[in-house]
């Protein structure tokens, strides 16, 4: 079973974390023997920088360690992972607080996460598959026969977890059309569980758009995001939430 745990990153002494697509490079004053425990194992970096007297924390981002390479007074651990872009306050998260007290404000500076809660916690943040495979979200180009003769073919575009992420802990896990909450219904089974939309249509993008996670995307439950994508031209939120008005008055 893959452990986890949390690696606290201070911006101010150690620098910014680099991140080059999949592939992670992390610095740490820590032994190797200490380390190599860690390898193979999730590892969720959390960094802090102190404002006005008060620390505010931020998730960077979860990678799993492949290599330990010895670096001046300490190491760098090499790995691959998603990074959350922009990184996600966690300050004000109800389950931030018991991170806090189980990692003794993170003195260990690395050390394994033990309550189960906060491992669901830090998991929403990369959220489920998505329940509806929605013609802008399907992972790969692929053809889809129907029946035994007819050939379909789907265009293709890949997801970016991080900005999923993003959204998510920007607007909350909650639809903005029709307002479902799948925490509230189904408990800690459903936490995270939300599709996110992209207000423009992806095949109208040019090739390197980078996605604003706060201004093109919203999250959306797997129904109302099967309807948006319903018609020929996907309908907006607007639109969408008019329908839910409309038929539920």
């Amino acid at each position: 079973m893959t452990r986890h745990y949390i690696g606290y990153h201070k911006v101010e002494e150690w620098g910014p974390v680099v991140e080059t697509g999949p592939e992670f490079t992390h610095w740490t004053a820590k032994r190797r023997g200490d380390l190599e425990k860690i390898l193979g194992q999730n590892i969720w970096i959390i960094s802090g920088e102190s404002t006005g007297g008060k620390v505010t924390y931020k998730l960077c981002h979860v990678f799993m360690p492949e290599e330990i390479i010895r670096s001046g007074g300490g190491h760098i651990i090499k790995g691959k992972g998603t990074g959350f872009a922009p990184h996600a306050g966690v300050t004000r998260e109800g389950w931030f607080s018991k991170l806090l007290d189980e990692q003794n404000k993170f003195s260990p500076g690395l050390n394994e996460i033990k309550d189960r809660s906060i491992i669901d916690a830090l998991l929403a943040f990369l959220g489920p598959p998505s329940l509806v495979d929605a013609p802008e979200e399907i992972t790969q180009p692929q053809m889809y026969p129907e029946g035994a003769t007819k050939p379909v073919m789907v265009n293709a575009y890949e997801r970016d977890p991080s900005a999923r992420a993003a959204c998510i802990a920007h607007y909350g896990a909650r639809c903005q059309v029709c307002g479902f909450d799948f925490e509230a219904q189904y408990g800690e089974l459903g936490r995270g569980v939300m599709d996110v939309h992209h207000l423009k249509p992806l095949d109208e993008v040019e090739s390197g758009y980078r996605v604003d996670p706060i201004k093109d995307l919203r999250p959306v439950c797997p129904n109302c995001h099967a309807i948006i994508h319903k018609t020929s031209v996907p309908l907006s939120i607007a639109e969408a939430k008019a329908l839910v008005r409309k038929n539920y008055s």
